[in-house]
């Protein structure tokens, strides 16, 4: 039997209006791929969810967080997955 285990990073969405046309198409495909992404999500049978939306993707300075906060989440659902391969 597979398991298939996703991690979803979705990032915080801006609150404030889009100020130029890069923004407003940067905006639009953000949507798509959230979209996308959470209908994807429906064939995973464990989803971890680390709380990294608040960092930047690129901000290198914050790895370390980046990383305890998926240890933490993977501690969290360990015993789901390993209910799932048993």
């Amino acid at each position: 039997m597979d398991v298939v285990i996703a991690v979803d990073v979705e990032r915080e969405h801006e609150e404030q209006e889009p100020r130029n046309l890069f923004e407003v198409v940067y905006r639009s495909f953000t949507i798509m791929t959230t979209v996308q992404r959470r209908a994807n999500l429906k064939y995973a049978d464990v989803v971890f969810r680390p709380e990294v939306g608040h960092f930047f993707a690129f901000d290198i300075g914050r790895i370390r967080e980046c990383i305890e906060a998926g240890e933490r989440e993977a501690q969290n659902k360990i015993h789901e997955v390993l209910t799932l391969l048993n």
